[in-house]
């Protein structure tokens, strides 16, 4: 099975290739190996490798930059994404397009179900819904949607490495205690991609992130005990709860982004955010 992973430079893209199943010829594709923003160069190169799936795991991730940046988050989060709907399309290729949680307003009282209406807010987020709705539209019969949240690993940036780089350098942090969400350890979203490439029959729109819900100051409490633990966190810290409000951050954030993932579940089984972060503790290879 030939697969094509688009953002080769990702946590996410590096888990796909550590994860890979046996039977799969993977190329992984970053921005000097693909136009993603001419639709002629994507047609030529996607052409030339012949895939039978296409991943698509390159986006604007700048939330706060990206109010500033409008036409570059739409132009990666949207326009890209509706040249390799279309693209796979006419190749009749499998293509899965990573999302996020941020569709979300944040506003429920409840995980959000995939049928859940979305309502993003702030450039970032309304980029990524115009790209999912791209998809939608073009190529609905033999596409997925994968959306996510809170995204970590050993590689890459994220929010484990940077506590664990602050929880080494300051005496006291303050953390976000009023938004809500689910954790997910790139390693596991990784495997229900591939998982989903096995038929590649799997269309619509799916959850994906580890069992359970926290907010970003429980979540900072976690990794400063099972780093202390494991000796990657040499200090004492203290941790104080503050508030989104306090934090002013340029773009809106939802306040609960919990997604309901038993479609996904079906699938492949999760695991709790707690249990896969001692996962990555015990493999020592955070190279932060």
């Amino acid at each position: 099975m030939n697969v094509v992973v688009i953002g080769k430079s990702g946590q996410l893209a590096w888990e796909l290739n550590d994860t890979r199943p046996d039977n799969v010829n993977l190329t992984c594709l970053g921005r000097d190996n693909i136009n993603l923003f001419d639709e002629h160069s994507v047609n030529e190169t996607l052409t030339a490798l012949n895939p039978d799936v296409v991943i698509n795991s390159a986006a604007y991730t700048a939330v706060d930059k990206a109010e500033e940046e409008p036409d570059a988050a739409y132009a990666l989060n949207a326009e890209a994404v509706k040249h390799l709907a279309s693209a796979c399309k006419a190749l009749d290729c499998y293509f899965i397009q990573v999302s996020t949680d941020f569709v979300f307003n944040g506003k429920a009282d409840k995980p959000y179900t995939p049928d859940s209406p979305v309502a993003p807010e702030g450039i970032y987020a309304k980029s990524k819904q115009k790209g999912e709705q791209y998809v939608l539209d073009l190529y609905s019969e033999k596409s997925a949607i994968v959306r996510t949240s809170w995204l970590y690993s050993a590689h890459g940036n994220n929010f484990v490495k940077t506590m664990i780089t602050l929880m080494n350098k300051l005496d006291s942090l303050s953390i976000v205690a009023d938004q809500t969400g689910s954790p997910t350890w790139a390693k596991g979203l990784a495997r229900f991609i591939w998982k989903l490439t096995e038929e590649q029959s799997q269309t619509g729109i799916f959850h994906w992130s580890d069992k359970g819900a926290t907010t970003w100051y429980e979540f900072a409490r976690e990794i400063y005990r099972q780093g202390r633990d494991k000796g990657l966190i040499a200090k004492v810290v203290t941790i104080k709860p503050t508030t989104a409000a306090e934090y002013s951050a340029p773009a809106p954030r939802p306040a609960y982004s919990v997604m309901d993932c038993a479609k996904s579940y079906l699938i492949i089984d999760g695991t709790t955010w707690q249990r896969n972060l001692t996962k990555i503790f015990a493999t020592h290879i955070l190279d932060y």
